[in-house]
């Protein structure tokens, strides 16, 4: 927790994913105080980025962009980009969601929902419904030696989903090559070459020095294998 305790308190700048053109920018860090909230006794979940004056008489003023997510068991970290007034516990929705984490909405005061269990089957109360899923995931970066280029030529990825939740495939992968160390090109999409449900392959003829591998969509990755190609003048 030390490493997310220097983050809020020296953090000016992070950056922020466009979904729609798969590239980075950086944007500014609020001073506003994060708030801290405890689910389950595993997930800390951390409001940031806020926009207004931390004052719990001032709620409908004070907003966050972002929800930093760290698991007390696995030792991991998520964030998830939500623009939101404040978040509680709600139980027994249905037989399936038994404890979830509930968000109010910034601007529309609509509530959503936080399921953490992908691989549940799930039946939502009446008046409920699922919005389209939209998890990014940048694994990477994947480099030889720092003074020789890298081709990307094969990708096997095992990503399996709920076919209830999302009966209909969402999820698509790109490549985010880097031919200085540290900026990203922009984005490359590879070549499905086949695709089982749960197994897709891309081919793909990228030359960098390194690469990172972009996911979007509904996924719940379990392997992914790259194969590379070192051979060539540079």
């Amino acid at each position: 927790m030390s490493t997310l305790t220097d983050y809020l308190t020296r953090t000016r700048e992070h950056s922020v994913f466009n979904y729609t053109t798969n590239s980075f920018a950086d944007a500014s860090v609020s001073s506003v105080k994060p708030r801290v909230y405890v689910h389950l006794n595993r997930f800390i979940l951390i409001s940031v980025n806020g926009n207004g004056s931390f004052n719990p008489l001032a709620d409908p003023v004070n907003t966050f962009s972002h929800v930093i997510i760290y698991d007390l068991t696995l030792r991991r970290y998520g964030r998830l980009k939500i623009d939101h007034k404040g978040l509680f516990t709600v139980r027994n929705l249905s037989t399936a969601l038994t404890e979830n984490i509930v968000f109010i909405e910034t601007g529309t005061n609509k509530l959503k929902i936080l399921h953490f269990d992908v691989s549940e089957q799930t039946t939502l109360p009446g008046g409920m419904s699922y919005i389209a899923q939209a998890g990014v995931f940048v694994l990477g970066k994947l480099q030889y030696v720092r003074s020789r280029m890298l081709r990307l030529e094969l990708i096997d990825i095992e990503n399996t989903r709920n076919a209830t939740i999302n009966p209909t495939r969402n999820f698509s992968l790109f490549i985010l090559p880097c031919l200085d160390g540290r900026n990203f090109d922009a984005a490359v999409t590879p070549t499905e070459t086949y695709n089982s449900g749960s197994v897709t392959k891309y081919a793909t003829h990228v030359t960098a020095l390194n690469h990172s591998l972009l996911c979007k969509g509904a996924f719940n990755l379990s392997t992914i294998e790259c194969m590379f190609n070192t051979s060539g003048q540079y």
